[in-house]
Formats: structure tokens, C-alpha cells, sequence
């Protein structure tokens, strides 16, 4: 069964991040089940496009948030959108960044998981990158 989120619920999960800095484009998500998401990511890491100066970060997460779509809108869910989009936040070292989050279904569970969409995996950020969370896209 797969499970629905209303963008006020889904806001729960960026509880720091501003009104006005979390956008939801959509009435309702769906939250994939990590076997979905996991797969994706398979998909994704042999299609990731190459790193341009012109192509970067934020380029490459909207990207792989419109593939996420774009496989949901083929068959996996009923509402407008599935529960991926693009973050902004300061990374402890580099600066600022972009990547992707999809909030999946783990052992019945929602859980807010992030993904580096340049390599294709999930990766964890520290407390202090998840504070400093900026803008965030659904």
C-alpha cells in the first residue's frame, strides 16, 4: 500500500527551515518504500549526467527530482507528486550545496533520507548541515 502525505505534513520533516524556504508545488505525495527508492537510485547511478561548470549541484538534484517524477507519474502512485526534492544547505566544509531528499517508508515508518545525486547514494548530514538547511523544493 502506498502511503500519502499532505505538504503540511511533509513540512514536518524541515521543521527549520522557513515558510517561505520550503516550497510544495503539489497537493498531496506519495512516500515511495525504500525498495522503490533504492531501486531508483540503481537506475540513477547509470544514467548520473557528468559535472559541468554549467551543470552542477543544484542542476544535477533537480534533475534527479524530475526522474523520481517522472517514474512515479509512470505508475507508482495516484497523487500529483512523489516525496523527493532538492535541498540547499552549508556544508561543513565547501560551502553551499545542493542535493536531493525523499521521505520513503522504512518498516512502516517515514523516514527523511538524503541522496548526493551526483554519485547517486544516500548520505547522512551532520547535525549542523541539517540546521543550516536553507531553501527546500518538493
Amino acid at each position: 500500500m502506498i502511503r500519502v502525505i499532505d505538504p503540511k505534513d511533509l513540512s514536518l520533516h524541515f521543521l527549520n527551515v522557513k515558510d517561505d524556504c520550503l516550497i510544495t508545488a503539489d497537493a498531496s505525495y506519495s512516500l515511495p518504500d525504500y525498495v522503490w527508492t533504492k531501486e531508483m537510485l540503481r537506475i540513477w547511478a547509470r544514467e548520473v549526467p557528468a559535472w559541468l561548470d554549467k551543470f552542477d549541484c543544484d542542476d544535477i538534484s533537480f534533475l534527479f527530482k524530475a526522474r523520481m517524477q517522472s517514474l512515479h507519474a509512470a505508475g507508482h502512485g495516484k497523487t500529483d507528486g512523489v516525496a523527493c526534492g532538492v535541498v540547499f544547505y552549508h556544508r561543513d566544509r565547501g560551502g553551499g550545496h545542493a542535493i536531493c531528499w525523499v521521505v520513503t517508508v522504512i518498516n512502516g515508518e517515514q523516514k527523511l533520507i538524503y541522496i548526493e545525486p551526483q554519485t547517486g547514494e544516500e548520505i547522512c548530514l551532520s547535525r549542523q548541515e541539517s540546521e543550516s538547511r536553507w531553501f527546500v523544493y518538493a
